[in-house]
């Protein structure tokens, strides 16, 4: 493997959100590409671009930072969704599904960072 990140879980989780993410906002309305579509898909793409990044780091402790910023941005990336819900743009079910699929990044995130230690 050329880059450590390609061997990471996390990583290729992080790229499968930002599938689902960018899939889910194409049920925004098309005012909204400027704004909150483009906000979801940025935070969903640096979820999996900060997990790289980190991997490049020379140290657990630049890693760890890294990784904190992915989950910053999963949270971001949900938090949008909340949004585009509450202005019905999607559905209560839409906004669960991406909810589990979040939340299991997170938890991915936080328990590789474990690792770290």
């Amino acid at each position: 493997m050329a880059f450590r990140f390609e061997g990471l879980e996390i990583f290729h989780l992080a790229v499968d959100f930002s599938v689902s993410v960018h899939e889910l906002v194409k049920k925004f309305p098309p005012e909204e590409r400027f704004d909150l579509t483009s906000q979801a898909k940025r935070a969903a793409n640096s979820i999996a671009l900060n997990i790289a990044e980190g991997s490049g780091r020379g140290t657990k402790k630049d890693f760890s930072h890294f990784l904190d910023m992915a989950m910053g941005s999963t949270f971001e990336t949900v938090a949008c969704f909340f949004i585009a819900e509450k202005r019905s743009y999607i559905s209560k079910q839409d906004l669960e599904e991406i909810k589990r699929e979040g939340e299991s990044v997170g938890k991915r995130i936080n328990a590789f960072k474990r690792t770290l230690r």
